[in-house]
């Protein structure tokens, strides 16, 4: 088996496990430090190893505490697409995967499955479906998660690997340290953003996903802040509230 296809048959657990002790070489963290940071569980990254599969509910804060985007959004859509151009009805799919023809219709209507479940409906969904089909899907679909993809799983925060929208500028920021800011234009990435505001990356993954943090944009799939924003929303905040180094 090659590297194509090894990348290929790679679970979306393996992974996602992958990216995570990526992310921790590359900022040099511990597990439970990047655990702790992340989503407040310092015992995240050793459950992992130990084969947990993550809730999407719960990995999403993950991938955008790490500057990607949600696959809630993501894998939905794929679904959505996959019923609409195959006129497979939920209950085949769901019966088919998981033995539940209620499945679908549990999902949409709020349930998280595993990281391990939507890699099961993913490989079922593309043996359903001709590649013409699955060529369609992925047109109407909004694009996974780049560090749950199989260009991106081998080393997404290596050093000239910029497939992944990382590549210099996050190695750059690295270099000057985990609380460095990297200026790029004006931009920077969240752990410079949370240096320069003075909370923790972890913090603005959840202003991210709650929504009342500084405005942010997506950068070939990466999180950059403008400094200028940052001042501004730093400027708004009570000063009691903010804890603000000096830069």
């Amino acid at each position: 088996m090659n590297m194509v296809e090894k990348e290929m048959d790679e679970t979306l657990d393996a992974r996602f496990l992958r990216a995570v002790e990526a992310y921790c070489e590359h900022w040099r963290l511990s597990g439970r430090a990047f655990g702790d940071d992340a989503i407040g569980d310092p015992g995240l990254v050793s459950s992992l190893r130990r084969g947990r599969s993550l809730r999407i509910s719960t990995l999403d804060p993950v991938l955008v505490f790490m500057g990607d985007s949600a696959l809630d959004p993501a894998f939905r859509g794929e679904v959505k697409a996959f019923l609409s151009v195959t006129r497979i009805k939920r209950s085949v799919l769901g019966a088919g995967v998981m033995n539940n023809p209620s499945f679908v219709t549990q999902f949409f209507g709020g349930t998280s499955p595993t990281l391990r479940t939507v890699h099961k409906v993913r490989e079922w969904m593309k043996a359903h479906a001709s590649a013409a089909e699955w060529r369609r899907i992925k047109q109407l679909a909004p694009p996974m998660p780049l560090l749950l993809s199989a260009m991106t799983a081998r080393r997404p925060f290596s050093v000239g690997e910029s497939e992944s929208g990382y590549g210099s500028d996050a190695a750059a920021a690295a270099a000057s340290g985990r609380d460095g800011l990297k200026l790029m234009g004006g931009v920077v990435d969240t752990p410079a953003a949370a240096a320069r505001l003075g909370y923790k990356p972890g913090t603005l993954a959840t202003y991210r996903v709650r929504g009342g943090g500084p405005r942010f944009m997506r950068l070939g799939g990466s999180v950059r802040y403008a400094i200028d924003d940052l001042d501004a929303w730093i400027a708004g905040r009570p000063r009691r509230g903010a804890r603000r180094r000096a830069v």
